[in-house]
């Protein structure tokens, strides 16, 4: 993924890919636009997505995943769309202030 790193929109929906998010996507430092919804991922949701301070769009709905939201997604200042859902995601309350 480190070659990738001028991409700014990376879109494989609706394409039945499994396994996991990998963490080197953090990598791709320009990504305005991330969509892998529709799929058959599963596992976390890798903290590093929250790396991608350039984000606009995330949407990784309808797929397997599990386990906690990250809270490094909040990281993402410039996100305006976010869609998780239809997967099996939770978020622990926090004291911190959001």
């Amino acid at each position: 993924m480190s070659n990738l790193d001028k991409l700014t929109v990376l879109s494989l929906a609706e394409n039945n890919f499994y396994g996991s998010i990998p963490p080197q996507i953090d990598k791709l430092t320009n990504l305005i636009n991330l969509y892998l919804e529709n799929n058959q991922l599963s596992g976390d949701i890798p903290p590093e997505i929250g790396n991608l301070i350039q984000l606009y769009h995330l949407d990784l709905s309808n797929n397997q995943l599990t386990g906690e939201i990250p809270w490094q997604l909040e990281k993402l200042k410039q996100l305006e769309w976010l869609n998780l859902s239809n997967n099996q995601l939770f978020r622990k309350c926090s004291s911190r202030n959001i």
